[in-house]
């Protein structure tokens, strides 16, 4: 007999649960960490590190959706139990992973003596061996991910989840120790080494020991199958780029007409509302690869599984975001004192599109299972142009506070017609 409540008896749950536990950990973990690495290092080597990890989340930048394709389409395969297909993705990824971290990785190093000149003219000779040292870790980086993108379309989030918080633990003791030995900004690199190398082996190891299988051959690299995983890709790709953009508008129109000041108290709120989503979004998450496996196995139980999942999303925004509302003001108080107001009224103000923006996961998690994620594209192109209008008008006509409200309308009224338009797009 096929139980109802799919978003209950699936690995939904565990993934969920492990994704918080991850995320309410590793807080603790990462402010100690900045904490410690500030005693140790002076101001100017901490900020020559930031900016180096910056050169890092380049990397992202040429995934080009290429991690969500293999999520998806191993979850498609393994419920048919196409094990040579699941090692087709995973040899079709790697191949394009070492091809293009490797061209970036050659192109940031070329680039070295430019970026030292422009960027690191006070102690170039300290960030010469650190930055070819951060930019191959980030190699290492990009292409071991792809085995925890295999565990994720195995549903086995509870286990990248424990990989990634072991990460952010490797990386607190290798710091501790090598700065505890010798505060140099060398030491906190030789920290990130060794964290990258061993958590690139725990990744591997973690992969193969759920998936036995799992064979590294590049003759079994697909073109035709790398061509649609890179327009499934690239498709989902610009909907996370276009929402990453719209998501910091406010930043820049708050910096140009009111001054860099009031970009403060904006990104007070905006910690703030990132936490609370993550929250929320350690519950969405899993559902993707969830739903590419009931769309197979329940083709007609795809709806049951929306409303299900929708429910508890909607139930546990409301709590985080509701909470949010509510405490903020005296959480704001006590963690930097008096003088916030403009952030605590930023919180308020921002919370309400933000929860309506969060109550779109499960439906747009369907719709990328299903293959099809051109629907989201769309919409979150729509989002970015009507934040733009809203937020630029809110801010000639009523400033900061104006600004504000016409992100929060933007994110309300586009994912209010997503919410009635997106069941439309779930195939059955």
């Amino acid at each position: 007999m096929i139980k109802q409540n799919f978003f209950l008896s699936s690995r939904v749950k565990v993934n969920s649960m492990a994704n918080l536990t991850r995320v309410i950990l590793g807080l603790p973990l990462s402010l100690f960490l900045t904490y410690f690495v500030l005693k140790k290092l002076s101001l100017s080597d901490y900020g020559a590190w930031a900016l180096l990890v910056a050169f890092f989340s380049y990397f992202s930048l040429i995934d080009l959706g290429m991690t969500t394709a293999v999520t998806r389409f191993i979850s498609h395969f393994k419920t048919q139990n196409k094990l040579k297909m699941v090692n087709r993705i995973l040899n079709t990824a790697l191949v394009f992973y070492l091809l293009t971290g490797l061209f970036l990785s050659i192109l940031l190093i070329y680039l070295k003596p430019s970026f030292q000149n422009f960027f690191f003219k006070n102690n170039q000779n300290v960030i010469s061996l650190v930055y070819i040292l951060v930019i191959l870790m980030a190699y290492v980086d990009f292409v071991f991910s792809t085995f925890l993108s295999v565990l994720n379309g195995f549903q086995r989030m509870d286990v990248t989840s424990t990989v990634d918080l072991f990460k952010t633990i490797l990386f607190t003791i290798f710091a501790y120790l090598c700065l505890s030995w010798q505060p140099t900004l060398q030491s906190l690199a030789l920290a990130f080494t060794f964290m990258t190398l061993f958590w690139a082996g725990i990744s591997f190891f973690a992969c193969r020991r759920f998936f036995p299988q799992l064979t590294i051959n590049f003759t079994y690299f697909n073109l035709s199958l790398f061509k649609k995983m890179l327009k499934f890709g690239c498709q989902s790709y610009l909907a996370s780029l276009t929402i990453l953009l719209h998501f910091n508008l406010d930043k820049f129109l708050v910096s140009h007409f009111l001054g860099v000041e009031k970009v403060a108290f904006l990104d007070i709120a905006l910690k703030l509302i990132n936490q609370s989503r993550m929250v929320v979004s350690s519950f969405i998450s899993p559902l993707m690869p969830a739903a590419a496996e009931k769309t197979l196995i329940f083709k007609n139980k795809i709806s049951t599984f929306y409303q299900n999942s929708f429910k508890y999303v909607f139930i546990l925004a409301a709590l985080v975001f509701g909470g949010l509302i509510t405490i903020s003001p005296l959480f704001i108080r006590l963690w930097l004192g008096p003088g916030f107001t403009m952030a605590i009224i930023a919180t308020q103000i921002l919370a309400f599109g933000h929860f309506i923006n969060l109550l779109t996961g499960p439906a747009s998690s369907i719709i990328l299972a299903q293959g099809n994620p051109k629907p989201l594209f769309w919409f979150s192109l729509l989002e970015a142009i009507l934040n733009l209008i809203f937020s630029f008008s809110g801010i000639i006509y009523y400033g900061f506070y104006g600004s504000l409200v016409g992100t929060s309308l933007s994110l309300l009224l586009t994912g209010s017609i997503f919410l009635f338009a997106a069941p439309k797009y779930f195939k059955r």
